[in-house]
């Protein structure tokens, strides 16, 4: 255990540790180094993407998966899973809690929103909804806030899907696509 803490403590001292990421997660670790994080357990493979996730994470007191997709074999974006289920409302109160986040890293701006207003969960979901116009097509909403961690992109999305809602946060590379 303490050989575990030492490794963890010298990744947090290491300069791959200023290049960006999530608390102990950091951009360019490897899977091993992801999995050896203790901040969650257990780490699964996904094989549609080729990277990992958790299902046990708590992230500002709420339980939730975390996801990880690398680049070749480097961390590249974490995915934090506010919410996945067929309910509006909790939704919606997902997006509360991404907004209130993601509006502490500065002034919002959504792609639905016009500059200068800030978007809000009941805009995010009437775009979405009109968007959908009643049929059954997919509709999302990506939110961004305008500061954050130096070599990390910060933003959010609330998508409907035919199976229901999705309220994600990322956090990539800075200057990934």
């Amino acid at each position: 255990m303490i050989s575990l803490m030492l490794a963890v403590s010298m990744l947090a001292m290491s300069p791959m540790a200023a290049t960006g990421g999530l608390g102990p997660y950091r951009f360019g670790m490897t899977r091993a180094e992801v999995e050896a994080v203790a901040a969650c357990r257990p780490y699964v493979a996904v094989a549609g993407t080729g990277g990992l996730e958790c299902r046990n994470f708590t992230f500002e007191g709420r339980r939730m998966t975390i996801s990880f997709i690398f680049a070749g074999a480097s961390l590249s974006r974490i995915q934090l899973w506010y919410y996945e289920g067929s309910s509006e409302a909790e939704a919606r109160q997902a997006t509360d809690a991404l907004l209130e986040y993601l509006s502490r890293r500065g002034p919002l701006r959504s792609n639905p929103v016009p500059p200068g207003k800030t978007p809000t969960t009941k805009s995010i979901f009437d775009r979405v909804n009109a968007a959908r116009g009643g049929r059954n097509v997919p509709a999302r909403v990506q939110i961004s806030a305008t500061a954050g961690e130096p070599g990390t992109t910060v933003h959010g999305s609330v998508t409907r899907l035919r199976v229901g809602y999705f309220v994600f946060l990322f956090f990539s590379v800075a200057g990934a696509p």
